[in-house]
């Protein structure tokens, strides 16, 4: 009896691997950010983009430790790109991803950008991510790899979003998100929402505005967290 019983608990610990592997789907790319003192980097930028065609596949952002885990939406070969403000820009080779697998990436450390003062210029170009103290901001109209597509699919592309096979948006691991166009709630829900949402093109975006905590001037129903789809001044109704 005891035997019966020492092999159905084997079974089922081989099961629950089985079924944690499989939810797990494919691992995260992870690692840390550093400066040349290995200090971790704050908000610096980290993209993802297919290894074929340089297309954007997500970014976000390393937290306070330099650390970073982003999710890839399957196997393959990805390239992965690090940028800050006074830092040079770091692209990594090809990587391969496997699914289940996480990819753990070397310390990536990055140089500070030596310019001298005939060399700096006036222009400036917002970063893909940026960390403000109430929301992340996603600027579309910064990447040049974001074309193409629709807003479904940039919020796919956006820090902290997810959205699953059925097409539902959850935000850093919470459902229920509200959808705001132009900092106005959008009336539309389930199916009706997720069609307009293929309707703009990602041409028409200017920036995503993810804000996991709204204040106290946001609806309620945004307590799982608000996604502001900002469209460029010239699609505005």
């Amino acid at each position: 009896m005891h035997t019966m019983n020492k092999y159905l608990i084997a079974a089922l610990a081989v099961l629950s691997c089985a079924f944690k592997s499989e939810a797990r789907g494919t691992g995260p790319l992870s690692g840390y950010v550093k400066d040349t003192k290995k200090n971790g980097l704050y908000t610096a930028t980290i993209s993802v983009l297919k290894a074929a065609d340089s297309t954007l596949v997500t970014a976000d952002y390393a937290d306070s430790t330099g650390h970073f885990e982003i999710p890839v939406p399957g196997s393959g070969n990805y390239i992965l790109t690090c940028s800050m403000l006074g830092f040079k820009t770091y692209s990594s080779g090809p990587i391969s991803v496997s699914k289940g697998k996480e990819a753990r990436l070397p310390d990536i450390i990055l140089d500070e950008e030596t310019k001298g003062l005939k060399e700096v210029t006036i222009s400036y170009r917002k970063p893909l991510v940026e960390v403000k103290a109430d929301r992340v901001v996603f600027n579309v109209d910064g990447s040049i790899n974001a074309t193409g597509s629709n807003a479904l699919e940039l919020l796919r592309k956006s820090p902290g979003v997810v959205v699953d096979n059925n097409e539902n948006v959850s935000l850093r691991g919470k459902s229920g998100v509200k959808i705001y166009i132009d900092s106005k709630p959008s009336p539309l829900e389930g199916s009706d929402l997720t069609a307009y949402l293929k309707s703009i093109g990602s041409n028409d975006v200017e920036a995503i505005e993810m804000i996991s905590n709204p204040g106290a001037q946001y609806d309620a129903s945004g307590s799982a967290g608000i996604i502001n789809i900002r469209l460029k001044k010239s699609k505005k109704p």
